[in-house]
């Protein structure tokens, strides 16, 4: 059950969600009650081609629907932006992304900024140190031109560009890469500190040399930020087969993760008795 002003915040959700997992006979099926010239249909019509057969060609009519749309679900955006990177390239999502930001607050903008970087990162063609360089031009094109203000998402893709290159970062740089960022503020506690590496690395900066890596004053997230960082890392060591710093890092991250239930279940606690404190004053 839901409110009536919500259903068609849900059903859009729901075709989102379809189209992404590949059940496109459904997710047509249930599109076709929907307005021919919402990104919705348009995602139905794209997911009709199948996952990577013949996407290009629908990738234009995503172009044309999208140019139009003035106000949709943010996720519905973010997701039409990320699926435009892959089929037409960043110059089509460019031109989409000029337009949303002149009619949208600062927050929506990085996330549709976002939504583009990722898309460069998972283009098929971009991998090794031509992803990193793609990412990291587009990156500082919508800074330049646009005026994208860079989160703590946009470093994890930029991170996640890095990861890629196999070559170019092979395992001694990426424990320093986690030094680095451990010196930046992102935790490793109660074992680390910024004071005490976990790899003791001689030259941290070294890891991100000429990569720009956006470093900005956003407060950590564990859930949002720092473990799916931290997962992509682990993955990264169990790829170059360095398996002691892919389990360093485990036991750190179930650690912190242990560290920040233990504060938000404090935090509920505290909440609890404050209410029930202002409930017996009432």
């Amino acid at each position: 059950m839901t409110y009536p002003q919500h259903a068609e915040a849900w059903r859009r959700h729901a075709l989102i969600k379809l189209s992404r997992a590949g059940v496109s006979r459904i997710a047509a099926s249930v599109g076709r009650s929907q307005d021919d010239r919402t990104l919705v249909a348009a995602l139905v019509h794209l997911s009709r081609f199948g996952r990577y057969s013949a996407r290009r060609l629908s990738a234009f009519r995503l172009h044309r629907v999208q140019s139009r749309i003035h106000e949709a679900e943010p996720a519905a955006l973010s997701y039409g932006l990320n699926m435009l990177v892959q089929t037409r390239g960043l110059v089509s999502a460019k031109r989409v992304y000029a337009r949303l930001a002149r009619s949208h607050d600062a927050a929506l903008r990085t996330a549709l900024g976002n939504a583009i970087l990722h898309g460069t990162v998972m283009r098929r063609r971009n991998s090794g140190a031509s992803g990193l360089r793609g990412v990291l031009w587009a990156l500082d094109e919508l800074c330049r031109v646009h005026g994208f203000v860079p989160d703590r998402v946009t470093t994890n893709i930029v991170l996640k560009a890095a990861l890629r290159w196999r070559a170019g970062f092979n395992s001694a740089r990426l424990r320093a890469l986690f030094d680095y960022l451990v010196r930046e503020g992102y935790p490793a506690v109660p074992r680390y500190s910024p004071d005490t590496l976990p790899f003791a690395s001689p030259s941290p900066d070294a890891a991100v040399a000429g990569m720009k890596l956006p470093m900005p004053p956003e407060p950590l997230s564990f859930f949002r930020h720092v473990r799916p960082l931290y997962k992509m890392l682990i993955k990264a060591f169990f790829v170059r087969e360095d398996v002691v710093a892919a389990r360093l890092l485990v036991g750190i991250l179930k650690d912190v993760e242990c560290i920040e239930l233990d504060r938000k279940l404090e935090e509920k606690r505290s909440r609890a008795s404050g209410d029930e404190l202002e409930g017996w004053r009432r």
